[in-house]
């Protein structure tokens, strides 16, 4: 009888030390109890997405003060759309365990992520967030990364200080090199849960030549370096406001074939532009264009600046302020375009649509 209740006994115990050594391997080494309870916090930030992947090599913590991932990698499921995040090292610290009002310190380093048409490399994150009640109340950092890519618009060197609330966001002091030149600006998103924004971009000094492969068709008649504005106010996928200046600076040239839409009204299902013009060019500076849109020559110029704005669908309006003394052009036009598309359809070619 004692030899049972000894076997028993043991067996229990061993029972008892597997327990605990699953117990001590999940709390301490696997990859499922962190994956968890992110996979909590992400159910009450979006309620449609799921982890589907969640790994890392090495983690080290302190509990309830820091936690540090190595090599972290993370796939977001959001309906048919994957989201790949990768972080050479993601740190976690409580600031002031204890405390109702949470202060948190979040950190990445080397960090890659990827979604859709969306690419970043080389981040590097810090963040301060503070919660109440496990809601939001603030939340300032900046961000760094070597290279970013939305579609067909490529940056780098991208610097950039964010703050916010639980409704809030502002990515503020942006600065980035594109196409050989400088790009800054700042976005707001003024509700979170409708995803209303406000984009102001401002950009110098970038290459023409550069630019063709954002949009081959319009930036192939330009040769130069352009500065510009570009202001977008919307919500979701809907633009509700659109303003846009872009000028090329003086010594820049125009292909003669984009300058002859000055020349006639006829000219319109020619170039396919769709510009209504109530100025035309004295005979002889006609005469010299069409020559030069025969050989499909150039025309320096020291002054071309486009000014547009939304004002329907599939329309965007404003000026053109034109110089050139090689044909004695000095002339203040008013322009429709035409699109043949709605802005939001155009922005998908450039910023969603991946690259083919």
């Amino acid at each position: 009888m004692k030899k049972i209740t000894t076997k028993v006994f043991l067996s229990f115990l061993l029972l008892l030390l597997v327990l605990a050594g699953i117990f001590f391997h999940t709390v301490f080494y696997s990859c499922w109890l962190p994956a968890w309870l992110a996979s909590q916090g992400l159910k009450r930030a979006a309620p449609d997405a799921r982890i589907q992947t969640f790994k890392y090599t090495r983690r080290r913590f302190d509990f309830f003060k820091e936690i540090e991932f190595e090599d972290l990698r993370v796939i977001l499921e959001r309906g048919a759309v994957l989201s790949y995040g990768d972080c050479r090292s993601l740190t976690i610290k409580v600031l002031n365990p204890g405390k109702i009002k949470k202060e948190l310190e979040v950190a990445c380093e080397s960090g890659r992520f990827r979604m859709a048409a969306f690419r970043a490399q080389d981040v590097d994150l810090n963040l301060r967030l503070s919660f109440l009640e496990n809601k939001l109340q603030a939340l300032q950092g900046n961000m760094k990364a070597s290279s970013l890519a939305m579609g067909l618009v490529q940056a780098e060197e991208i610097s950039c200080f964010m703050e916010g609330d639980g409704t809030h966001l502002h990515v503020k002091d942006c600065s980035a090199v594109a196409y050989d030149g400088d790009i800054f600006g700042d976005i707001s998103l003024d509700d979170l849960s409708l995803l209303s924004y406000n984009v102001a971009l401002r950009w110098a000094n970038l290459d023409v030549r550069k630019i063709r492969t954002v949009n081959n068709q319009f930036f192939s008649k330009l040769d130069g370096r352009v500065d510009g504005v570009l202001n977008v106010i919307g919500q979701k996928e809907k633009i509700k406001d659109l303003k846009a200046r872009l000028g090329l600076q003086p010594g820049g040239k125009i292909k003669a074939s984009l300058l002859a839409l000055l020349l006639l009204v006829n000219h319109e299902h020619q170039l396919g532009w769709g510009f209504s013009l109530g100025n035309y060019l004295p005979q002889s500076a006609q005469k010299e264009l069409e020559e030069l849109v025969k050989i499909d020559g150039e025309v320096p110029v020291e002054k071309a600046v486009l000014e547009l704005e939304r004002t329907a669908t599939q329309k965007l309006s404003g000026g053109v302020d034109l110089k050139s003394k090689a044909l004695n052009l000095d002339y203040n036009l008013t322009v429709d375009v035409n699109l043949g598309l709605s802005l939001e359809e155009m922005f998908a070619r450039f910023l969603i649509s991946p690259r083919k």
